[in-house]
């Protein structure tokens, strides 16, 4: 694979965790398809409700409590290609897995934590991750290479979830360079 593709997809993958973050305290877009279902809130699960729908990848995201979503796009832009995760979400803290397929077959998966004010990213197979300050919440949506735009369909399905910290934890062997 050549190697300037890779890293771009590996900065898009950044982004995407980046933006994620950004537009997850956003509210949620108009134009989505969604059903919902309430659920009985416990200790465990606060303010999450169950729902499965589609429309762009900025309504997954916009949860509030003890959440999981699993999710899949396709970007017309680019036939052949996938993009899809899972985020796990507390009221402080995000854990997201990405993976990446492109029409070649190459797969590429990413991780982004937040945690303690700070954004921890990485890519499997790689030793070095990064780790920047969280962006305040306040900060506008914006665009990352059309994966987080209007321009990428989602479908997805979350459901309330009972906090694991062991998803929180930093894993070992990568050295996070940054801020």
């Amino acid at each position: 694979m050549n190697q300037n593709l890779l890293i771009g997809l590996v900065i898009l993958l950044i982004l995407a965790g980046v933006g994620w973050y950004i537009v997850s305290k956003e509210d949620l877009m108009s134009g989505e398809s969604a059903t919902s279902t309430p659920t009985t809130e416990n200790s465990n699960t606060t303010a999450a409700n169950s729902n499965s729908g589609s429309g762009n990848l900025q309504s997954v995201f916009s949860r509030s409590g003890n959440y999981t979503c699993s999710f899949t796009m396709s970007n017309p832009a680019t036939p052949g290609d996938s993009f899809s995760g899972t985020v796990f979400g507390t009221g402080s803290q995000t854990r997201a897995d990405f993976r990446v397929q492109v029409s070649s077959g190459t797969v590429i998966e990413s991780h982004m934590i937040r945690t303690g004010g700070y954004t921890y990213t990485w890519v499997d197979g790689n030793v070095k991750g990064t780790k920047s300050t969280a962006p305040p919440t306040n900060i506008p949506a914006v665009t990352t290479g059309g994966y987080i735009a209007n321009n990428g369909t989602a479908s997805w399905d979350c459901h309330p979830w009972v906090p694991e910290s062991a998803k929180f934890t930093l894993p070992n062997g990568i050295s996070f360079v940054g801020q």
